[in-house]
């Protein structure tokens, strides 16, 4: 699953949690792009392939070179080798940098900071036609 990332938003506590709900704190393994650039992203994906073991990598927007590492290592994934508890999750923003192909193969979640209602109401009401939203009885919203 691929995160797309909104402005200061963490999903990392929504992948925590999943993990907890499902007995696989244990197994989440948690590591950024930003923060370690010497990485064996093959042998991580492979291990964690084979142990059925949860993997988070947050912001691979960072890092080309080891994207193009992880689309190698994620295209050799099989249902039918792979652990059926393994998950991988991704974060990221929205970017040209990450291959097309990794993002064919994931689940794509957009991740954004929740509005207020008043906000969301204001949109909601602007992606009605005005011909519909018009036609009916005149009520005023206050907040």
């Amino acid at each position: 699953m691929i995160f797309f990332l909104g402005r200061d938003v963490d999903p990392r506590v929504l992948v925590e949690e999943l993990a907890s709900k499902h007995g696989m704190s244990s197994k989440l393994v948690t590591l950024s792009f930003g923060q370690n650039s010497s990485l064996n992203i093959e042998a991580l994906i492979h291990s964690a392939v084979t142990r059925g073991d949860w993997v988070l990598i947050q912001n691979i927007h960072l890092a080309e070179d080891l994207c193009r590492e992880l689309d190698v290592a994620v295209s050799g994934i099989s249902k039918n080798t792979s652990h059926h508890d393994f998950r991988l999750f991704l974060t990221t923003e929205i970017t040209d940098k990450i291959p097309i192909s990794l993002v064919r193969l994931a689940v794509k979640k957009s991740v954004e900071k929740p509005m207020s209602i008043k906000k969301s109401m204001k949109q909601l009401t602007k992606t009605i036609p005005s011909e519909i939203f018009g036609a009916g009885v005149k009520t005023r919203l206050a907040f």
